[in-house]
């Protein structure tokens, strides 16, 4: 099971992710944009991976993200996937270093989705190679 908060202001989007994720047996807290996520960060234990919707209001995924690294002071590396509704998403994980990507209106986004997160898990797990 892993811990995972949902950063997402289209509630059908983070509804239905959110519901895939828990049927997958992991555990899935909730926020419309980044506030409501740092609020949740600052209540409760940090998550295992964040699903981060770039265009959030009052504060975007990218600021979100910064204001974790900076408050964590970055020791935590909690994996982050991305989610867009328009283009230019590639450009946007590059500057925050993540290479988990996933486009809203994509054909297979639950599958996808699924895959990313075991991905972003696995690698944050995975043993440091000399």
């Amino acid at each position: 099971m892993v811990n995972i908060l949902i950063i997402d202001d289209a509630f059908d989007i983070a509804t239905a992710s959110g519901a895939l994720l828990g049927s997958a047996g992991h555990c899935v807290r909730m926020g419309h944009n980044g506030g409501e996520g740092l609020a949740a960060l600052a209540t409760t234990a940090l998550p295992d991976c964040l699903l981060l919707d770039v265009d959030t209001p009052k504060m975007s995924g990218p600021r979100m993200a910064r204001e974790i690294l900076l408050h964590e002071a970055g020791e935590e590396k909690i994996p982050l996937l991305l989610v867009l509704g328009r283009n230019g998403l590639a450009s946007v994980a590059g500057r925050m270093g993540t290479p988990c990507l996933l486009a809203k209106g994509s054909a297979h986004y639950g599958e996808d989705l699924l895959k990313l997160l075991d991905r972003a898990i696995f690698e944050r797990l995975a043993p440091a190679t000399a």
